[in-house]
């Protein structure tokens, strides 16, 4: 933010009349009357030239937040690489008026500006009174010497060049509990100050005094600037005091806005008359950080209005040469030398081309690209290199009848969907682009298919009306920035890569028998020329789909045999068809079935005997594939059987050591196999054991 950004009546000051200490005494003075509508957003650390910055906060300590009373701010600090944070300062801002004017005078030696400063503490501290923030003094609380008098800001200055510092900033209260614990970005000193390179704007001098104006473009970084001057061309620059108290010998310097640029302009009434001098300005951050030097003007202390500027100025273009410029000069006493300068843009963009002597009337432009427009306009150099202002403009253009040579280097290669033309760049040549042309075989015309291609442009994709398996040819053509073609190119053909379709297998069915599921579709290959195979996916329940042929079907073959099916488990399944050039079709209608459970029988003849205590089963041998076993259940009258015993299919009898007695005892025996499978009950026997 810049003074006539704040104030507007500012920028009805003359700039003569602005010095830099003035502008920001009457920044001090009213900044107290301004409201502050949006204040500017603060990181919290920063480095300067000599340590780092850190934002404590918003108020002025000690003052009462959100009704507890907060003393000061505790800064702890910690490198990258430790764990232990170290307390490195206790910041309290003043409670007087007497100890913020100390606090101001103590960051002189920082801050030299200040001693030539009037500032209104008793506005100041009113303000604060009322309310202990650092916004509540208006702009002036965006100032960095007033932030850290305040105590809302703290210079580290024990921090290790180069070493990467976290700072912890927190608030003390009554009771020495801590409050609001902030931690920062990593941070490091030095730094190079963000600032754009100042560039000259304008300069103006006579006989008492010089005025030189730089400026950054509308980047505004920049928080004050330092003046260095030297006499003649050669030798050291000495840094140039501003000096506003001798009325005889002002140098004085300050900012000027306009719409959105930035200006740094000087003053400098300590110069000698028929003197040459150079200047430039070493701009800073608000942090004090120095940034790139400026342009360096060079000011003669010489009035060039009275020196005439060129007349009879005329154009004309020389063919496959350039463009050529005349001019007349009536008095060449003070001419030192002629400027030639060059835009594509009739007000703005002028750069310069050739220094002519005062002797020469002519000058070629041999840079030039046939069929631009171009500007031209003169400046004369006066003693010392002073330079004139400028004369009037002259506008020409260049054409050339040279024929260009085609492209070189042409391929041509089949991509999905279409083709891609590639070629060679061409930086020899003065370029407008190229035409691509094609045909259909190698026997038809060819037809422009592009636009005007960029003459930086090597490849171009023709997807155009493609057609599976037909050849296209192609050629280039250049075309000069005087708009004249070249010769056609060498003819390339290539073949575009389109998917040839392939038809959906249709009429998918799946049964089973005891063994294996067997799949069947219809055939499809004369209808489908392009058919090279078939793909089977299986899948179990809701799980993914998976391949069961590693690699295709033939594509006469429409059925296919899972022997990898399991009994009693439902399977799902669908088919792909695939064409020779690797595409598929969409999936078949989905098939599912399942292979049965192997049915099983009980064994026959099962007698009972009882055996003093026991009762003694068995029953009769069996054969059947799928059988591993036998269970025996048993039940009492008006109870629910259930098993007593599971063996194996060796095993054909069994003893009951617990009966009981009295009630008839029901046993019978089931055959069990493979898949968990069970038989039906077998044929029942009762017994009565006595007691």
């Amino acid at each position: 933010m810049y003074p006539s950004e704040i104030f507007p009546f500012l920028r009805m000051i003359p700039m003569k009349s602005l010095p830099f200490h003035s502008m920001w005494t009457i920044l001090f003075i009213l900044a107290m009357q301004v409201p502050i509508t949006q204040c500017q957003q603060r990181k919290s650390v920063h480095a300067g030239p000599q340590g780092i910055w850190v934002d404590l906060g918003e108020y002025v300590l000690p003052a009462r937040i959100e009704g507890n009373a907060c003393q000061f701010y505790i800064v702890e600090r910690k490198a990258i690489g430790e764990n232990r944070w170290e307390t490195v300062a206790k910041v309290q801002g003043p409670t007087s008026q007497h100890e913020f004017e100390k606090a101001v005078q103590a960051q002189t030696y920082r801050f030299p500006e200040l001693r030539t400063l009037t500032i209104q503490y008793s506005e100041i501290w009113k303000s604060l009174e009322k309310k202990r923030t650092i916004s509540s003094i208006g702009f002036l609380g965006q100032s960095l010497p007033i932030q850290a008098a305040l105590g809302t800001r703290w210079y580290d200055t024990t921090a290790e060049k180069g070493k990467v510092y976290h700072y912890q900033v927190s608030r003390v209260a009554e009771d020495g509990m801590t409050t609001d614990r902030v931690t920062s970005e990593p941070i490091s000193y030095p730094q190079p100050a963000a600032t754009p390179r100042l560039l000259v704007y304008r300069h103006y001098s006579d006989a008492s005094a010089v005025n030189v104006v730089w400026t950054p473009g509308k980047q505004k970084n920049i928080g004050s600037f330092k003046i260095y001057r030297r006499e003649g061309v050669s030798g050291p620059f000495e840094h140039l005091p501003v000096n506003v108290k001798d009325t005889c010998c002002i140098v004085s310097a300050g900012f000027m806005s306009r719409g959105d640029s930035l200006f740094c302009t000087i003053i400098d009434r300590t110069i000698k008359t028929g003197t040459v001098y150079q200047y430039y300005i070493k701009p800073m951050d608000i942090f004090q950080n120095a940034g790139m030097e400026s342009d360096t003007a060079t000011v003669y202390s010489f009035d060039m209005i009275h020196v005439p500027l060129p007349q009879q100025f005329h154009i004309r273009s020389i063919d496959s040469v350039g463009i050529q410029i005349r001019w007349t000069l009536y008095d060449t006493s003070a001419v030192h030398g002629v400027i030639i300068e060059r835009s594509r843009d009739f007000d703005t963009g002028y750069v310069e081309l050739f220094t002519a002597s005062p002797r020469d009337t002519a000058f070629t432009d041999i840079t030039v690209t046939p069929m631009e427009r171009y500007y031209y306009r003169l400046k004369i150099v006066g003693p010392g290199g002073i330079v004139s202002g400028q004369s009037a403009k002259i506008m020409g253009h260049f054409r050339s009848n040279i024929e260009p040579t085609p492209p070189e280097g042409i391929r041509a290669e089949g991509i999905h969907g279409g083709i891609r033309v590639s070629w060679f760049s061409d930086t020899e040549q003065l370029l407008e682009g190229y035409y691509v042309y094609r045909s259909e075989g190698l026997i038809d015309t060819m037809v422009q298919i592009s636009t005007l291609l960029p003459p930086g442009t090597t490849q171009f994709l023709d997807t155009l009306g493609m057609q599976a398996g037909r050849i296209y040819a192609y050629c280039l053509r250049s075309v000069s920035s005087s708009h004249i073609p070249s010769v056609p190119s060498d003819t390339v053909t290539a073949q575009p890569i389109i998917p040839m379709g392939v038809s959906t297998p249709m009429g998918l069915a799946a049964y089973a028998d005891e063994h294996a599921i067997h799949l069947t579709w219809q055939g499809q290959k004369e209808r489908d020329p392009s058919l090279d195979g078939f793909r089977v996916y299986r899948r179990e329940g809701t799980s993914r789909w998976k391949t069961l042929n590693s690699t295709l079907l033939p594509p006469q073959q429409n059925f296919f045999d899972d022997n990898t099916a399991e009994p009693g488990k439902k399977y799902f399944y669908a088919v792909q068809a695939y064409s020779v050039e690797g595409d598929s079709s969409s999936w078949s209608m989905i098939a599912s079935t399942i292979i049965p459970l192997p049915r099983l029988y009980p064994p026959g003849n099962l007698t009972a005997k009882v055996e003093k205590n026991n009762i003694r089963l068995s029953w009769d041998e069996i054969v059947q594939p799928n059988a591993t076993g036998f269970k025996v259940y048993k039940y009492t009258r008006g109870s629910k059987p259930h098993p007593i015993a599971t063996l194996p299919l060796t095993q054909r009898e069994y003893v009951d050591m617990n009966p009981g007695s009295g009630s008839p005892i029901f046993y019978f025996v089931t055959t069990i196999g493979k898949y968990d499978t069970e038989s039906a009950g077998g044929n029942e026997i009762s017994i009565r054991r006595m007691p």
